[in-house]
């Protein structure tokens, strides 16, 4: 199992940050998590690891923002409502595409770019907030480096949150374990309630 996470672990985390950034999916927490453990697992570098996570999310990021920069709004969010529609998946769907534009909304009215090293680190939003920033032709300097930021502290706090949570398993350190589970859990709650707040904040915007 090392020498797997040795030969393809690197490669797999980009790979695997490359769909998060442009699709949403795995999720991100858990990709970084995993490769937390991972790393010392093998005795990896955490900062090469949060290097290689946050330049595939990144590599994923920008391709969405291409996609919102050059193609129409109004074709991107048909094609988008097809696919969740063919997937069944309309609970999801609905929250996505009305959250999508509410943050277009907010991009275009405000251009509040700076918006964007916030939202990269709020679960939900922060991968899809990629493609309004592309309609509203956010600066791509501008756009890499806030979303650069706003990743490497994603993926900072969440792969050392694996490495930590792993190393106290390790030395049975069970109330340690513990409490960086709950701590985690606790921190996905504020998170998750941050977000439902933004959305609403949002739609009273427009």
């Amino acid at each position: 199992m090392q020498e797997a996470i040795l030969l393809y672990g690197m490669p797999l985390l980009f790979l695997l940050m490359v769909s998060n950034g442009f699709a949403s999916v795995p999720p991100s927490e858990l990709i970084l998590s995993l490769a937390g453990v991972g790393a010392v697992l093998v005795g990896h570098s955490l900062v090469i690891t949060i290097i290689v996570a946050v330049a595939g999310n990144l590599t994923g990021a920008l391709l969405l923002y291409f996609t919102g920069r050059l193609i129409r709004q109004d074709k991107v969010i048909l094609f988008l409502e097809k696919i969740f529609r063919f997937l069944r998946i309309h609970r999801w769907h609905r929250a996505h595409i009305s959250t999508l534009i509410g943050l277009i909304e907010i991009f275009v009215k405000t251009e509040s770019v700076f918006l964007l090293l916030y939202l990269r680190c709020l679960p939900v939003v922060r991968s899809i907030v990629s493609l309004p920033a592309g309609f509203a032709k956010v600066p791509l300097l501008m756009f890499v480096w806030l979303s650069g930021v706003g990743m490497s502290i994603w993926a900072t706090c969440w792969i050392y949150i694996g490495a930590f949570s792993f190393d106290a398993y390790q030395q049975s350190k069970t109330i340690i374990w513990v409490g960086m589970l709950l701590l985690v859990f606790v921190s996905l709650l504020i998170l998750k309630i941050k977000v439902r707040k933004l959305i609403k904040s949002l739609h009273h915007k427009t």
